[in-house]
């Protein structure tokens, strides 16, 4: 299988293996906002193919993170997916591993994210994250 970073064009297959992992649509304009057009960079995707079709995709965002009054270079880890009919075959693993090697060549810092249950396992177990239990509200 093929593992490379996103290319532009690469949106439509994005979009189409969203819908088969998460069961709705994802708009494009909303996912250009978040991945192209973000303010602080553009989105780091890595992705996996088998013979043309997208079976896998890592990404995060470069976020600036402040803690203690210093501004440090992070990335928001999201949209984790894998096409069920590669499930278990450690294409998540991957794709995050070859993500955070440019992160580290970039200067981020660190990289965070609110996994939801189908993602928590692999990235406290087999990334290396720690959890810190459920967010139940997230209030400003």
């Amino acid at each position: 299988m093929l593992v490379r970073e996103y290319i532009p064009g690469d949106e439509q297959k994005i979009l189409k293996l969203f819908n088969v992992v998460f069961g709705r649509k994802l708009d494009l304009r909303f996912w250009n906002w978040r991945f192209i057009e973000n303010p602080y960079g553009k989105g780091i995707i890595r992705l996996m193919f088998d013979k043309g079709k997208l079976v896998g995709q890592y990404a995060v965002i470069p976020t600036p993170l402040w803690v203690k009054d210093k501004v440090h270079k992070a990335a928001f880890s999201m949209t984790t997916m894998t096409h069920p009919d590669y499930w278990g075959r450690g294409i998540f693993t991957e794709l995050a591993s070859e993500a955070y090697s440019y992160c580290k060549q970039s200067g981020i810092k660190v990289v965070f994210g609110f996994p939801n249950e189908n993602s928590y396992h692999g990235f406290t177990k087999k990334l290396g994250w720690h959890g810190f239990g459920r967010v139940k509200e997230w209030a400003i």
